[in-house]
Parts: structure tokens; sequence; C-alpha cells
């Protein structure tokens, strides 16, 4: 039986907060497989199921208002959440990289004005100290989406600057999401020093992660009732719980944000 939910039961278990702290996730997706509707599942899972979590959104490839409109339409209010301090977003794409005569006044309480990776880490840090004083007992789920785009075009960025960046990050916050592009020109091809650093951060961020989930297309082309595959690696836990089950998942975006999520061959049911 197919039906469509804003999060699927399938997937909660992968969406939970982990326990134990500084721990790292890994989502890839490719090029025709966006993982905007998964950062926006684990947005609403977070914030509506646990009230002693507070989220830091930090996106380089998409600004407040895409979220906070996409948002809205699964029933979702980013600027209610903001107002209780459950919710902070830092601008990392309005005004990176525009020298101080082009920048306007960004709607983001958050803005990353310094692509220097030095500054970057220094300001999301400060971003996590200040909720860290408003209230000392919350965890904070911390989500860097296209960080790769740092790492093409930042200044001065290297593969070992980038995860320097990101250990001193998973130190402050209790867990951190990684949202990375992981097309096969930019993790295989190994031609330009670009290529090189990509893939090597990457591959990097998949052995230190405990949960990797990857988007991609299907192999067979597009369909007009599947939007992608979504592929669920689990690592083995170091504290004798038990680990999730390793998943495969068909899934299709459906009108009003809804998302469906099935097997291959699961039976297929008009809804």
């Amino acid at each position: 039986m197919r039906s469509m939910t804003k999060v699927p039961l399938q997937l909660e278990q992968y969406l939970e907060l982990p326990s134990t702290a500084s721990s790292l996730a890994l989502y890839t997706s490719t090029l025709g497989a966006v993982p905007n509707w998964l950062v926006l599942r684990l947005l609403y899972h977070t914030l509506v199921t646990r009230d002693s979590a507070t989220v830091i959104l930090v996106s380089f490839l998409r600004d407040g208002t895409f979220w906070q409109g996409a948002a809205q339409r699964m029933g979702l209010d980013l600027f209610h959440m903001q107002q209780m301090n459950h919710y902070r977003f830092v601008d990392g794409l309005s005004e990176l990289f525009l020298n101080g005569k082009m920048r306007k006044k960004s709607s983001a309480l958050h803005t990353l004005c310094n692509s220097e990776i030095e500054q970057v880490n220094g300001d999301i840090r400060a971003v996590i100290q200040e909720i860290k004083e408003e209230n000392q007992e919350r965890k904070i789920l911390l989500i860097l989406d296209g960080v790769d785009f740092l790492l093409a075009a930042g200044d001065n960025c290297s593969s070992v600057k980038m995860e320097d960046m990101v250990l001193d990050l998973r130190e402050e916050a209790y867990a951190t999401v990684l949202v990375v592009s992981a097309d096969l020109p930019l993790v295989a091809s190994l031609k330009s020093p670009l290529e090189c650093e990509h893939s090597a951060f990457l591959l990097s961020m998949a052995h230190q992660s405990e949960l990797i989930m990857s988007l991609r297309t299907l192999d067979t082309g597009t369909a007009k009732d599947v939007s992608g595959e979504l592929r669920i690696t689990c690592k083995p836990m170091d504290n004798h719980q038990t680990k999730h089950e390793d998943k495969e998942f068909l899934y299709f975006i459906g009108s009003k944000s809804n998302l469906e999520l099935f097997e291959r061959g699961e039976q297929v049911t008009i809804v």
C-alpha cells in the first residue's frame, strides 16, 4: 500500500536525533535529485516532535525566503519557530561574495559576509554559542546545506580546511548534518583540482558519518510516479545499541509537498 504523508513512518527513525553527541550524518544528492525535500523533512520532524532541540540551518545555495516558503507548504512556520528560539537560519548565499558597496540589508538574522573558511567557521560558531548562552540544555542540530559550494568558491579553501571546520563545528553542536553533491564527475574523474578536492572531502565525510542518505535519479530515466531513489546506509554503533537497518526506497514528491516512500516491487494503489 502506497500512501502520501509529510514524513513517512519508514523515514522517521533515520531523522531522529542520535543518542550520542558530536554525531555526523551525510546527505548526498545528484543532478535531478535535489535534497531540499529531505532537509525539509528533517526540519519538520525535529521541530515538531522535539521541544528540547534548536535547529541551525546554514545554507550556501538557498536563501531564507525559499526555506520559509517550502516549510510553510508543509505546515511548518519557521518564523514562529525562530521567535521561540527553536530555529535559526544562517544565510550563506546572499552576501558571501559581495563587497561592502554591493551588499544590501539581508532579511536573515544571521548572514555570512566573508568566504574565508576561518571566518565562516567563526561566524557559525558564534551563532551556536549565542543559543547555548540562552539555554544550556537545548540540543543543537546543525545543518550545513550545500557546504561543498564553499569548497569550490571560497577564498583559499581546501578539503583539509573544510574537514577541520566540520570537526570544530561538530564539537560545538550535538549533531551535524552535511548536504553535499555527489555527482559522478565530481567524485570519479579527478581531472581538475576542484574534482580532487571535492572527492577527498566527500570521501572523508563519508568515512566519519554514522548515517548516509543518498539521493539519485533512476537509472532507467524519469517516471511520472517516481521522483528518484533514496539509499540509506547506517554504520554499526559503538555503544552496543542496535544498528538501524540499511534501506533502499523509491520516492515521489506529490502535490502540497506530500512525500510517497515505497520499496521496489511494492504494489501500487491509487490514493
